[in-house]
């Protein structure tokens, strides 16, 4: 993988000049079908360094993205990729085409009060404004479906995460018409995404994972490279998510001491869902396809 060092303005590489070349010979690019976005990507990013990804999505693509961030240990990697990217002296079209993605927050209400603090310092240091959403039931509302969900075979934890993350992603989704969603999820954060793409067709989506092949050291050394914080927690946590679910573990893989060492995914980028020694893909939200309430927020770089 090349070097991810800070590039004003950005510095290509020969492999990304191979890249630019793949572009401009193809004069219907925007007109190609998701699937063959997504063969152009897995194509050239094992060439490309995680910002020159980003530039080639946003060079391929004029599609509605999003960027989702969890607030976590390394939250950072992808959102100063995307930051970098900008302040660096890319083409007019492709600048305005990363200023038009949002950069997406969930807030669960169940985050440690340290995942806010880095979420602030975030948009702050990176000049990056962020929409925080969180679902907009009222306590009644969320027990009943609480209620629902389990009457439909889900454990409490696996309930709690489709109200607080699949199903209000999914509204994000459809309200802002998106297309393309980025993603910082890579392959040896834990067996279940050990063999993910570069990028993926899913449910009508092209999910984008430019930090697929980043490793956990690599991730931590570009964080020092940028001269970033990590996480308050990350000393004690190798993962972090909700608190109820979030427990320190020195053994395995980097999620191991997630979801009480029951489930390795929420469902939110993977929808596989363990229940005892039985795994279950969740293609589709259990909630009924009706408008799923949310609360929205920006957070404002300073405020």
């Amino acid at each position: 993988m090349q070097s991810d060092q800070h590039h004003t303005p950005l510095s290509p590489t020969n492999n990304y000049n191979l890249a630019e070349s793949q572009i401009t010979s193809r004069p219907n690019l925007f007109s190609r079908s998701q699937n063959e976005l997504v063969e152009a990507f897995e194509g050239i990013f094992p060439l490309l360094n995680p910002i020159e990804r980003l530039h080639y999505v946003v060079l391929s693509t004029a599609l509605p993205t999003v960027i989702t961030t969890s607030g976590g240990i390394q939250s950072a990697t992808l959102l100063s990729s995307y930051t970098e990217l900008r302040s660096s002296g890319i083409e007019v079209d492709a600048r305005e085409r990363l200023d038009q993605i949002s950069v997406v927050f969930l807030d669960t209400g169940d985050l440690f009060p340290e995942t806010h603090a880095y979420i602030n310092y975030l948009s702050t240091t990176l000049d990056l404004p962020i929409e925080r959403y969180r679902h907009g039931l009222t306590p009644d509302e969320f027990k009943q479906n609480v209620t629902l969900l389990r009457d439909s075979g889900l454990s409490e934890g696996d309930a709690f995460d489709e109200l607080t993350k699949v199903r209000p992603i999914r509204q994000i989704i459809e309200d802002l018409g998106v297309k393309v969603w980025i993603s910082g999820i890579r392959r040896d954060q834990s067996l279940s995404r050990r063999e993910i793409p570069f990028a993926e067709v899913k449910n009508g989506i092209i999910k984008v994972y430019p930090l697929a092949d980043v490793t956990n050291q690599r991730a931590a050394q570009m964080l020092e490279e940028r001269s970033l914080t990590r996480h308050p927690l990350a000393h004690l946590y190798r993962s972090i998510g909700n608190r109820q679910d979030t427990r320190p573990s020195s053994e395995g893989h980097e999620k191991s001491g997630r979801h009480h060492g029951e489930k390795e995914e929420c469902g939110l980028h993977l929808g596989w869902i363990k229940h005892g020694k039985t795994l279950i893909y969740r293609g589709e939200s259990l909630i009924p396809a009706t408008k799923f309430p949310l609360v929205q927020n920006r957070i404002i770089p300073g405020a």
